[in-house]
């Protein structure tokens, strides 16, 4: 993969993220503009540790943003669901913590399908682990 305008240390963090999964970890887009994401953000107390890095196509970067894996996903199931103009991720999250089912089917990240898990998770991160 060609990776322009980064610095030689974010080239080799991309290829040893490559390695493990070939192209964007979130939708498996391949394409040369993979930018880098956090998978727990930093707003969120994610840290630059390559285990808290995958590669992601600006598209799906853009549409994580700040969110936590599960809130990306319940945004994901939401776009792809007769409900998508009437609730987003946050809203079934909020209404699944009250006992409120929506129907919304589920949503693998290529990632998962691919058998790969992330180094971090949510439940085990302390923060600040470089």
């Amino acid at each position: 993969m060609k990776y322009s305008g980064f610095t030689p240390k974010k080239r080799r963090i991309k290829n040893i993220l490559s390695s493990h999964v070939k192209g964007c970890f979130y939708c498996g887009k391949e394409t040369e503009n993979l930018c880098i994401d956090h998978f727990i953000p930093k707003s969120n107390g994610g840290s630059d540790h390559i285990a808290n890095l995958m590669n992601s196509c600006r598209s799906c970067n853009s549409a994580k943003s700040n969110r936590s894996l599960e809130e990306f996903r319940y945004s994901m199931m939401c776009k792809n669901s007769k409900f998508k103009d009437i609730l987003s991720g946050q809203q079934v999250i909020k209404l699944e913590k009250v006992g409120v089912h929506i129907p919304l089917g589920g949503h693998l990240f290529h990632f998962e399908s691919c058998g790969y898990e992330p180094l971090i998770t949510l439940k085990d991160y302390s923060g600040g682990a470089e």
